[in-house]
């Protein structure tokens, strides 16, 4: 009971940090709008000179849409959290507090996804439900499963990226791999579908399909991935978290050595 209170505490205290910059939250949501209009232009454009069979113009910008939604929601800073702590050394003060140190960067990661679901994304709410595709309530919720499973995975994958920040000092070139990854291979860019079909085959037994492309396709398709989208997604969750676990100890006894 004690630590539900601490949990709903901290997601509390930060989903009001968050609130606080009204200019940041404006800043943000005028750039999330820029991007969709931009990527609706770009289709738009493609669509007039060729009309492509793989989905139609209605269905594409729904899930242009979705994708943005979903990058918004997802705990995309964390790594860099962690290295600014590490830089700083305040994250000696992290560890050794009775509240475990990953747990309370998940729950600060909560209370940012919930900031950015009730305020962020209301503009986009709007534009999906003007112009994109109906979707039925199973197809939902599976989206929601898939959402889930893909969220506990990208924030280990965030955490990981942040604890070679013990390692390198900087992990700005890190970064930039860890964003070209999830670009090109999550779906976050463009579908997935317009990829040769061996690459397609190989993402099928990666995780990053599944962040984007799998949840997003169950709505703008109105289809379900089956079992095998949310059994590769909880390997890969349970084998994160292995390596997850490797690189912590290794890290806590880096910092014992250093005196920390």
């Amino acid at each position: 009971m004690r630590n539900l209170k601490i949990t709903l505490q901290l997601i509390k205290i930060e989903f009001l940090s968050r609130i606080m910059y009204k200019s940041a939250i404006a800043m943000s949501i005028i750039t999330d709008l820029l991007l969709v209009v931009m990527q609706y232009s770009l289709w738009k454009a493609i669509y007039s000179y060729n009309e492509l069979d793989i989905l139609d113009f209605s269905k594409m910008f729904s899930y242009v849409v979705l994708v943005q939604i979903l990058a918004n929601s997802y705990p995309s800073d964390v790594s860099g959290r962690i290295a600014k702590l590490v830089k700083s050394g305040e994250i000696s003060l992290k560890i050794l507090n009775p509240f475990p140190f990953v747990g309370q960067v998940f729950i600060e990661s909560i209370g940012n996804t919930i900031f950015k679901l009730y305020m962020l994304n209301i503009p986009l709410y709007i534009i999906y439900f003007v112009y994109g595709v109906k979707m039925s309530l199973i197809n939902f919720l599976y989206f929601i499963l898939l959402y889930a499973l893909s969220y506990v995975f990208y924030f280990f994958f965030e955490v990981i990226f942040g604890l070679f920040s013990f390692y390198t000092g900087s992990i700005w070139g890190l970064k930039n791999l860890k964003y070209v990854i999830l670009l090109l291979l999550s779906g976050k860019a463009i579908p997935l579908n317009f990829y040769p079909r061996v690459l397609r085959k190989i993402l099928d037994f990666l995780p990053f399909k599944y962040m984007f492309y799998s949840p997003v396709m169950s709505l703008v398709e109105n289809t379900q991935g089956g079992i095998e989208a949310v059994l590769i997604q909880a390997v890969s969750i349970v084998l994160i978290l292995l390596l997850f676990n490797v690189m912590y100890r290794n890290v806590i006894r880096v910092l014992c050595i250093q005196g920390g």
